[in-house]
């Protein structure tokens, strides 16, 4: 911090000095006399001083990006400190995830749709509190990645979700446990007018199926 400062201090000085030699072509004789009569000032031309300003000015510029790469650094390894001391899920989460997905209503359900062109969508509707069962659905997909016993076995298509409660629907799918009896194919057409088949499904009781995935979890983390 004191030489990012410090480069600072002297860049600025220099500055002055590059500019003042560079103006005195353009100013009286007797005011060049006395700026290069000044002590311990060396004796150098204008385009000295501005390539000596220039030097420092990048000097500033790299020291000030260092110190925000250590800076990022040193946030970086104080994120992995706080991850390494976080505590695993356990079985007992899971099992308390469980009885709080069993307490909701089980008429609520996740529709899923993979478009022709590949893309996959879910949205959880039905009855009951969908805010809370989507909450649930989210805090599940995010310990799901954090338990080491279950992280081992999941395929890819789990873990490339990026939103927690859509992992976890996905690993409902691809687990089995979430079956998909329902799947209807249909027909769409696509903007160049070409026809592609689209699937749909839905895993009813979303509730109740998350409550026996967990329990699943839970005996798989014992």
């Amino acid at each position: 911090m004191h030489s990012h400062w410090m480069f600072k201090a002297v860049a600025v000085m220099w500055g002055i000095l590059c500019a003042v030699s560079a103006l005195l072509p353009f100013l009286p004789a007797k005011w060049s006399e006395r700026f290069y009569s000044l002590n311990y000032l060396p004796k150098l031309p204008w385009y000295v001083w501005v390539i000596g300003f220039l030097t420092l000015a990048i000097l500033v510029v790299f020291e000030g990006g260092h110190r925000q790469l250590e800076s990022q650094k040193a946030h970086h390894r104080a994120e992995m400190q706080k991850a390494a001391i976080r505590p695993l899920p356990t079985a007992a989460d899971w099992k308390d995830l469980a009885s709080r997905f069993a307490k909701l209503n089980p008429d609520a359900r996740a529709d899923w749709n993979r478009t022709g062109s590949g893309e996959e969508l879910w949205h959880i509707c039905g009855g009951g509190n969908i805010a809370e069962l989507k909450a649930l659905c989210g805090l599940a997909g995010a310990i799901l990645v954090k338990s080491p016993q279950i992280l081992i076995g999941l395929p890819e298509a789990v873990l490339s979700q990026g939103d927690p409660a859509i992992r976890w629907l996905v690993f409902l799918k691809e687990s089995g446990i979430g079956r998909m009896d329902d799947i209807v194919p249909a027909i769409e057409t696509g903007k160049a007018g070409e026809t592609r088949v689209r699937l749909a499904g839905s895993i009813n009781h979303l509730s109740s199926v998350s409550s026996s995935a967990c329990i699943h979890c839970t005996a798989q983390e014992i």
